[in-house]
C-alpha cells in the first residue's frame, strides 16, 4: 500500500494543539493503513480537510469514499454521533467508524464554497446553497448534540473572557463590552423548546458539493465537520455575518450593510434578524480576540476592527 503523505497545513494545525499529538503524527498514516484493511478501500492521496483530522481519499469498490481520522477523541465523537443522526439530511453520509482510531468512513465530496454569502461577488445561488443545507441540517435530532447543557452564549463569552484584548488595536473595550451584553441577551432568551442542532461554524469551506444528488443533499451540498452544539438557529446564521470582512472595510455605512445581511438571511429562513445582528458580532469579537491572541493576529484584528465599525459610525 503506498504510505500517506500528511500535508503541511494538517501538520500545522495539529501542532497548535499542543505537543502532546507529536507522537499522534507518526501514528497516523498507520491508522490510515488499518482503516483501509478493515474497510477494504484502496487508499489514494491525503488533502487539506482545513482542519486538524487527516482525510484521505480512496476507493471501495467502484465508490469514491474518504478515510479521515481525528487526532482529539473529543472531535470524533461528536462527529460521529451528528452524522450517524443526520444519515445524510444536509450532511455528509457516514459510512462506517472505528472508534479505537478516531476513525470514519465517509461519502467522497466535491469542491467547497469559495465565497461566504456575505461578501463581494457572492450570487442568488450561494444564499440558496447555504440557506437550503442549513435547514436541511437543522431537522437533524436535537438529541444528537455532542454537549447539551453547553449553549453556544457562554462558550463565546468563556471566549472572549479567556483572550485579553490586544494592545495594538486601541479602544476595542466598546465592542468586546456589546458583545457580552449580546451573549448575556441570548442567555437570558434561552428558548430550550425552539433549539435545534446547529452545526457550530458553518464557515465556507464547511459546505461541500456532492458528487450526485440524493435524497437529504437537494441544495447540491451538504455540511462537514459538525460541532454539534443545540442552540438558536440564528447562531449558525451568525457565523455569515461574522465572516463578512472585506466589504466591512470599504462600505460607507457598515451597519447599514450588515443589517441588510441579517434581513435578507432571515427573509431566506424564516429567522430573527435581530438575533442574526446579536450571534453575528458576538461572533466577530470572540473569533477576533481568539485569533489575535493566536494563530492569526492580523486577522484577528480585522475582525476586531470591523466590530468596532458596527457600533461606531465614526471609524473608517
Amino acid at each position: 500500500m503506498e504510505w500517506v503523505s500528511i500535508p503541511d497545513a494538517v501538520r500545522e494545525r495539529v501542532a497548535q494543539l499542543g505537543p502532546q499529538y507529536a507522537g499522534w503524527l507518526e501514528r497516523a498514516p498507520h491508522l490510515v493503513a488499518e482503516c483501509a484493511e478493515l474497510w477494504g478501500v484502496e487508499v489514494g492521496y491525503a488533502v487539506d480537510s482545513f482542519s486538524q483530522a487527516l482525510v484521505v481519499r480512496g476507493r471501495r469498490g467502484t465508490e469514491p469514499v474518504v478515510i479521515k481520522v481525528w487526532p482529539q477523541q473529543h472531535r470524533f465523537v461528536t462527529e460521529e454521533r451528528v452524522l450517524r443522526a443526520a444519515e445524510g439530511r444536509g450532511y455528509a453520509l457516514l459510512l462506517e467508524a472505528d472508534a479505537s482510531r478516531n476513525a470514519l468512513l465517509l461519502e467522497a465530496l466535491g469542491e467547497a464554497l469559495e465565497l461566504p454569502p456575505t461578501e463581494t461577488g457572492a450570487d442568488a445561488h450561494v444564499l440558496e446553497v447555504v440557506t437550503r443545507t442549513l435547514m436541511a441540517a437543522w431537522t437533524v435530532p436535537v438529541s444528537a448534540a455532542a454537549a447539551p447543557d453547553a449553549h453556544p452564549a457562554a462558550v463565546l463569552r468563556g471566549l472572549i473572557e479567556a483572550n485579553p484584548p490586544p494592545v495594538d488595536v486601541p479602544d476595542c473595550q466598546p465592542a468586546i463590552e456589546r458583545a457580552l451584553l449580546y451573549a448575556q441577551h441570548r442567555l437570558d432568551d434561552s428558548r430550550p423548546e425552539d433549539d435545534v442542532l446547529l452545526h457550530g461554524d458553518p464557515v465556507p469551506s464547511s459546505f461541500r458539493q456532492v458528487r450526485t444528488l440524493r435524497p437529504g443533499a437537494e441544495s447540491g451540498h451538504v455540511l462537514i465537520s459538525p460541532h454539534g452544539l443545540r442552540g438558536e438557529r440564528e447562531c449558525d446564521l451568525g457565523v455569515m455575518i461574522r465572516e463578512g470582512t472585506r466589504p466591512l472595510l470599504h462600505a460607507e455605512d457598515a451597519v447599514v450593510l450588515v443589517r441588510g445581511w441579517c434581513a435578507h438571511l432571515a427573509e431566506l429562513t424564516g429567522a430573527d434578524a435581530e438575533l442574526i445582528w446579536q450571534w453575528g458580532y458576538l461572533q466577530r469579537v470572540a473569533h477576533g480576540l481568539a485569533l489575535v491572541n493566536g494563530p492569526a493576529p492580523l486577522s484577528g484584528r480585522i475582525y476586531l476592527q470591523t466590530a468596532m465599525a458596527l457600533i461606531d459610525r465614526t471609524r473608517r
